[in-house]
C-alpha cells in the first residue's frame, strides 16, 4: 500500500506536468500567431503576405502588372499566395524549435505541411486560347 506522502508527491508531479504542458501550449499559440510569410509572383507583378492561418493580409502590385495579360493577373496573385503559404511549415518549425520538444509541436507542424503542401505551389502551365475562345 502506498503512503500518503508518496501519493501526494505523485499528485504534485502530475500538477507540475499539467502546468508545464499548458505553458508550452500557450507559448506554441503565441509563436504560431507571430508567423507571417511574404512571397512574390514569378513575374514580380505581385507581392503577397499571409498570416499564420494562410489568410492574405497584404497584396501589393508593382509596375510589372501592366505587362501581364488580363487573364494572368488572378493567376499571378494566386501564385504568390500559394508560394507564401508554402513557407509557413518551415517558419512554424523554426519558431516552435525555439520553445522546446513538446510532442504536440510535431503534430502541429505536420498538419501545416499537409495543409500548405509545397506541391500546390507548382506553377500551372500557361494556356493560350485561340482568338475568339473564352475560357470557362
Amino acid at each position: 500500500m502506498r503512503s500518503f506522502e508518496e501519493s501526494l508527491r505523485r499528485v504534485e508531479a502530475l500538477e507540475r506536468e499539467v502546468v508545464d504542458r499548458f505553458r508550452n501550449a500557450e507559448a506554441m499559440r503565441e509563436a504560431t500567431e507571430r508567423i507571417t510569410a511574404t512571397s512574390s509572383s514569378a513575374s514580380g507583378a505581385f507581392t503577397v503576405t499571409v498570416d499564420h492561418t494562410g489568410g492574405v493580409i497584404d497584396v501589393v502590385g508593382t509596375d510589372a502588372v501592366r505587362k501581364l495579360a488580363t487573364n494572368r493577373i488572378g493567376a499571378a496573385v494566386l501564385e504568390a499566395i500559394r508560394s507564401a503559404q508554402a513557407q509557413l511549415p518551415g517558419l512554424l518549425r523554426a519558431e516552435l524549435g525555439s520553445i522546446g520538444g513538446d510532442p504536440a509541436m510535431a503534430v502541429v507542424v505536420e498538419r501545416y505541411e499537409q495543409r500548405f503542401a509545397a506541391e500546390r505551389v507548382a506553377e500551372r502551365p500557361e494556356r493560350h486560347l485561340p482568338i475568339g475562345e473564352i475560357e470557362d
